[in-house]
């Protein structure tokens, strides 16, 4: 029978390498893992800060994503973006959707490589993507887009919107946790008179503008490296990571302030801005995290 003509052939162990999810994940003891796998996170915009911040969820266990951006990458983009010279003039969302589909085999991308408020695709395709996400995380830094995203959530009960962005030269970071009808974005800004979009009290202040002109081109940029972003990619991360695991059941608005260095703030000329200090405390040199919680009207310290 088979086990006698195989007794005399001799039998040696191999390496078995393995490359699933589960060992890639966390070699079968990340427990946060299975948890999210079947969550789907939708980001929208694909610069610096969405495009990092995709990668370290995708690393941490997320499965799938939705990409939206219809910029593409030029040469001055890369100093802080995960994307390199490589990928010059592709469509942002699209090349880091391809970008992860190679690193990460097992992670499914949707990409939308155009302006995801476009009237047409509101009403329709985009709409029903956006329903399917289980957190949306806006990078886009504008506030028209911002607020489009808001009214979207409202009318069609979206999932809570996460917004991430930096103040001038990267040295205050801003997360904020928008669940539906919460009016959380909106109540640390403006939202009429010619303020419109401009933060009610910033962390930083500047006497002069922060933007450096292009005069070959028009336009316009912040001077600041991909460092002081790592703070903003890594608290977008744990929020995003966060929300996947708790649900939405009794979520309260929060945010959350990185303060980057006092020293550097000040050597660029500026400083913590009066209002905040006078509303929340000196920073004095920075280099820490905070955590305010939004109770309908007011932001507050919360000690459980």
């Amino acid at each position: 029978d088979f086990k006698n003509r195989i007794k005399t052939i001799p039998v040696f162990g191999g390496m078995v390498n393995r490359v699933d999810q589960s060992w890639s994940m966390g070699r079968d003891f990340n427990r946060r893992w299975f948890d999210i796998k079947n969550e789907t996170v939708a980001i929208i915009g694909c610069g610096s800060v969405g495009a990092s911040i995709a990668r370290l969820l995708v690393q941490s266990g997320v499965s799938n994503l939705q990409l939206f951006d219809n910029d593409i990458l030029k040469a001055e983009n890369v100093s802080r973006h995960v994307l390199g010279q490589r990928e010059l003039y592709l469509n942002k969302a699209k090349a880091l959707g391809d970008s992860l589909a190679i690193d990460f085999p097992f992670v499914t991308v949707d990409v939308y490589p155009n302006l995801w408020q476009d009237v047409e695709a509101k009403s329709s395709r985009y709409k029903h993507e956006l329903e399917k996400a289980d957190v949306i995380l806006s990078c886009t830094g504008d506030w028209y887009s911002d607020q489009m995203l808001i009214t979207l959530q409202s009318e069609y009960t979206l999932s809570p919107i996460v917004f991430a962005f930096v103040e001038a030269h990267a040295l205050a970071s801003h997360v904020i946790v928008n669940p539906v009808d919460s009016n959380a974005f909106n109540s640390i800004h403006y939202t009429h008179t010619n303020k419109v979009g401009k933060m009610r009290c910033p962390v930083t202040y500047w006497e002069n503008d922060t933007t450096q002109r292009i005069p070959a081109c028009a336009g316009e940029f912040q001077p600041y490296g991909v460092i002081p972003m790592t703070h903003l990619h890594a608290m977008a991360s744990e929020v995003v990571l966060d929300l996947l695991l708790i649900g939405e059941e009794e979520l309260m608005p929060y945010r959350k302030i990185w303060f980057d260095s006092g020293k550097v703030l000040q050597s660029l000329n500026g400083d913590w801005s009066i209002g905040w200090k006078e509303s929340y405390g000196d920073p004095k040199l920075g280099k820490y995290q905070r955590t305010l919680y939004f109770d309908g009207k007011f932001w507050v310290d919360r000690h459980d």
